[in-house]
């Protein structure tokens, strides 16, 4: 009777007669649990990056963030171009020219149709039975985002693809790229409770008005509340509001 001396990866359980390609496969299986690792750090260190991103205080402060960290938003475009087979960006190619933040409102019920919020949903076939009962809208901040790059190496809403910063319809050259903006609440979480408070402030400051002229109150009367109560807790930014 023949014995035969044979190598097991524990692994997955696989034999090998020959030591040189049990050595390979181990080496292959160390190389793909690095990969995996390796993946997982990124979408980790991607999940922190917009995170920070989100504790801007104000549009000025957001617009200045991503000027500071363009670098992340060029490599994000690669990312979705990853079909382009291109392991680098060229120095020249995609660096920011210039960038602008502009008409931002506030939107008690912004559609989430076509984004959502990150910890959100997204509802865009309203009619359909599997889609009963989600929102059909988050508040947030709608507006508009314009600016330009050198020689883009992919489509201009790349950039922000899958980021906090929701572009919408629009488009251009590289010298002029200018897009709907939607900025949902639960994604900027300072800036939301700046816009709460105020909205609680000029929700209160209204009831007051409406309660003291159905009294006969003269306008001049009027005592404005200018701050929250003790006790006021931030509304969920994830509810709809409409």
């Amino acid at each position: 009777m023949s014995q035969v001396l044979v190598w097991k990866s524990d692994a997955d359980g696989k034999l090998f007669e020959d030591r040189t390609k049990y050595q390979n496969h181990l080496r292959k299986l160390a190389a793909a649990r690095r990969e995996v690792k390796k993946q997982e750090l990124h979408v980790l260190q991607r999940e922190n990056f917009l995170d920070q991103m989100g504790q801007v205080a104000s549009f000025d402060e957001l617009q200045q963030f991503v000027v500071d960290h363009w670098d992340f938003f060029r490599y994000n475009m690669l990312e979705r171009n990853s079909w382009r087979k291109r392991k680098t960006l060229p120095k020249k190619d995609d660096q920011l020219i210039s960038l602008t933040l502009s008409d931002l409102h506030f939107v008690r019920d912004l559609s989430n149709s076509h984004s959502s919020p990150r910890k959100g949903v997204r509802n865009f076939d309203r009619s359909s039975e599997h889609n009963k009962g989600k929102p059909t809208s988050y508040p947030g901040w709608r507006g508009r985002i314009t600016y330009s790059v050198t020689s883009s190496t992919g489509f201009g809403s790349d950039y922000f693809d899958s980021t906090p910063i929701c572009t919408g319809s629009g488009g251009g050259g590289d010298k002029q790229l200018s897009y709907d903006l939607k900025l949902w609440a639960a994604d900027f979480p300072v800036m939301w409770e700046q816009q709460a408070k105020q909205n609680w402030i000029e929700k209160e400051n209204r009831d007051r008005s409406y309660a003291w002229n159905q009294l006969g109150g003269a306008t001049a009367g009027l005592v404005e509340v200018t701050d929250i109560p003790a006790g006021w807790t931030v509304p969920d930014a994830l509810q709809s509001m409409e």
